[in-house]
């Protein structure tokens, strides 16, 4: 229920002849084909649930699971993964390159460079991430990325997690959600 691009379709596809891929971007392609289905890669709305008879494992390609922990889901017999971890680095380098985006005033250099024209003023008007403290809703594996390069940076980090007492080491202070 993701959309995937032709070739890693296909590579799904190649990866053993004993399988047979079903694929579908469409809500009710998805509810159409859940009856036959073995495992799902993607999202399974309660709605759904009761016709996926045949299901044994899910598998959600993001880290939080609490999405699909609906009653019926829990009380089945149903494997539930997902991709916690994954995506550590890409959404850390994402954070930190709209952090610099906005405290080094990038905007304005590409409004400049798309005018043809250079001024250093913003440059002068711009902040340092150093210094600076960040609080981290959440200190788990993406979390944790984050303080670690926050540190880096010269940040001073507040992480919150449920549990306070687990130790992280690139947190200065760590609260209780």
């Amino acid at each position: 229920s993701y959309k995937l691009s032709a070739s890693n379709l296909q590579l799904i596809n190649s990866a053993s002849n004993d399988v047979e891929v079903l694929y579908a971007e469409d809500p009710s392609q998805v509810r159409n084909l859940l009856p036959q289905a073995t495992v799902l890669f993607g999202d399974l709305d309660s709605k759904y649930f009761p016709t996926a008879r045949s299901l044994k494992w899910v598998h959600l390609a993001f880290a939080g699971v609490e999405k699909i922990l609906y009653p019926e889901f829990v009380e089945s017999n149903i494997v539930l993964t997902s991709s916690k971890g994954l995506h550590k680095h890409q959404m850390m380098e994402l954070l930190f390159a709209m952090m610099l985006s906005f405290t080094r005033r990038l905007i304005y250099y590409e409004r400049q460079r798309t005018r043809k024209q250079w001024d250093i003023s913003p440059f002068r008007e711009s902040e340092l991430l150093n210094g600076k403290t960040i609080g981290i809703l959440g200190i788990g594996m993406i979390g944790s990325e984050i303080a670690k390069v926050a540190k880096a940076f010269g940040m001073r980090v507040i992480g919150l997690r449920k549990n306070p007492s687990i130790p992280s080491e690139d947190v200065d202070l760590m609260l209780r959600i």
